[in-house]
């Protein structure tokens, strides 16, 4: 299983199903939430440091705003419209869960997020829903460029920090119909750290992740100036990733724990990765799961690929061409692709678009 062992797991304070407005913000106010982040960095447009320590005291609350309470109704009533979009767009299975968490660590530091996405390797991921005007949709670009608003890119890793959490996806409504979305993504700043420079290269290119070598698993000292440069640049978290003989070799597992020291020294959080032990490296057990992906993904037909996000629509053609180009087939083209005879029909046709809607469709129920 692509799964890793996580040092702590988020701990539930309350749960909010049922709690009045009111109630709701008597918890809120025990902690600091993720909308607070970017007040206390200074870079929210919504509020000042002293607006969230007043609100804090429950002198008054900073959204206590009667100029921008219908903007807050809207988005609202809106969120679950905008998850729903979120959904149909992306294929992602959501869901909620409807508890305030706290950190185990730092308990201060609160979470109660909007929704929770299942992604397509298992993994949970965050959803934050938006609402924003026409006019307003200009400030998720910089010169061209994608980008979110760094209030709520500070709101997002604030949760994934709570939540122990590699992912958080937004979805911002700006008009009145499902194409008037923006969808970003944005990941934990995270760097993993392993024995040898060769198995650092190879782990990079398999997993796409940032990996930092060690000359032996004991050679730690190099370490403690890159990680105070990293924990500098905004780097969050060390992923300890020695290989599996940790478990069993006491020196090796002295030389994984040092990482993990060094990392909470540069004020950096640290999980200890655990993958199956029948793989001995990181680098092993990436190319197993990418060769067993492959040989599972060339036994499938491309409806099914596609229904499991394995491939895009776009594969069909790439596919009618491997069909034509085979030496001997084995297989008719309609049992390659895996249609139905409307599907099929749709196909022959050229009604692509249609038949596109009738595959997301089937997507979204899987």
């Amino acid at each position: 299983m692509n799964m890793a062992v996580a040092t702590y797991n988020p701990q539930i304070l309350v749960d909010t199903n049922g709690l009045t407005e009111k109630e709701w913000l008597e918890w809120r106010r025990k902690g600091v939430g993720g909308s607070d982040a970017s007040i206390i960095l200074g870079i929210s447009p919504f509020a000042t440091a002293r607006d969230l320590y007043y609100d804090k005291l429950n002198v008054v609350s900073y959204k206590d705003d009667a100029g921008n309470w219908v903007a807050l109704q809207i988005g609202h009533l809106l969120e679950d419209l905008v998850a729903e979009i979120f959904h149909k767009k992306t294929g992602y299975p959501i869901y909620q869960d409807k508890r305030m968490y706290y950190h185990p660590l730092y308990p201060y530091m609160l979470a109660n997020v909007d929704y929770f996405v299942t992604l397509p390797n298992g993994e949970t991921a965050i959803l934050e829903i938006k609402t924003t005007n026409y006019n307003a949709r200009d400030n998720w670009w910089i010169d061209g460029e994608e980008t979110i608003p760094v209030n709520y890119q500070a709101q997002g890793r604030h949760y994934m920090a709570v939540m122990n959490l590699n992912h958080v996806f937004y979805c911002c409504l700006y008009g009145n119909s499902e194409d008037d979305v923006i969808i970003r993504h944005i990941e934990r700043d995270a760097a993993y750290v392993t024995e040898g420079f060769l198995k650092a290269d190879v782990s990079h290119c398999l997993s796409g992740r940032t990996f930092a070598a060690t000359a032996g698993a004991n050679n730690t000292e190099p370490l403690k100036l890159l990680f105070s440069l990293l924990a500098a640049n905004g780097t969050e978290m060390i992923v300890e990733a020695e290989d599996m003989d940790k478990y069993r070799n006491e020196q090796i597992y002295a030389g994984a724990s040092k990482v993990i020291q060094i990392a909470k020294t540069a004020g950096m959080e640290c999980r200890r990765l655990t993958w199956n032990p029948n793989y001995k490296g990181f680098d092993d057990w990436q190319l197993a799961i990418k060769q067993k992906s492959e040989r599972r993904a060339e036994r499938m037909n491309f409806k099914t690929r596609f229904l499991y996000g394995l491939c895009d629509f776009d594969a069909i053609d790439e596919e009618v061409a491997a069909w034509h180009e085979a030496p001997e087939q084995t297989e008719t083209l309609e049992e390659r692709l895996g249609f139905t005879n409307e599907e099929q029909s749709l196909f022959i046709k050229g009604e692509e678009e249609t038949l596109l809607k009738m595959l997301l469709a089937q997507r979204r129920q899987q």
